[in-house]
């Protein structure tokens, strides 16, 4: 069966949505968000939100329609779920994916520190693809890049989902 590699943050975790919610609450002027690195007035970058509030991690809601997607995808593939975090985040993203109810679909959880080393695994996973959010990572061999307002990709769950199908047809 192919190897489903799932990012979390961006795919189906909205952290987006939790680190807005955070930045109101501290008074933060928000607007879109075009880039982890997206300069606020007072200096503060939307990461340094993400990291200095890690418990947001567990907090994030999932993307509407993100357990349908899963369930889908599970049924076309072996999920493995590929997230990149530092080490206060794994714990986190395990606890978020089990009370969310995402490791009843997923048969691994996997990090990396960097976005670019997921594509390591494709290489060692014969026939395998990569669903991810990360711009570094559009047009990589076998990488789907979910559309999100900081990448290209105008591609939703629907597309994915389509996509993995006529993959494993070709297989």
């Amino acid at each position: 069966m192919r190897t489903i590699f799932l990012d979390v943050d961006g795919v189906i975790r909205n952290i987006v949505k939790a680190i807005i919610q955070k930045m109101r609450e501290e008074g933060i002027p928000v607007r879109p968000v075009t880039d982890w690195n997206t300069l606020f007035k007072n200096g503060i970058t939307f990461a340094d939100i993400f990291y200095s509030f890690p418990y947001l991690l567990v907090i994030a809601p999932p993307y509407q329609r993100a357990h349908f997607f899963t369930w889908n995808l599970s049924h076309l593939g072996e999920i493995v779920f590929l997230s990149m975090q530092n080490d206060y985040g794994r714990e986190a993203t395990v606890r978020w994916l089990n009370n969310k109810g995402f490791l009843a679909y997923g048969i691994d959880v996997q990090f990396v520190s960097e976005a670019r080393e997921k594509l390591w695994y494709l290489e060692r996973y014969k026939d395998s693809i990569l669903i991810d959010d990360h711009p570094d990572l559009e047009g990589e061999k076998n990488v789907l890049t979910i559309g999100r307002t900081w990448n290209k990709s105008r591609m939703g769950y629907k597309m994915i989902l389509k996509q993995i199908e006529a993959f494993n047809k070709s297989v």
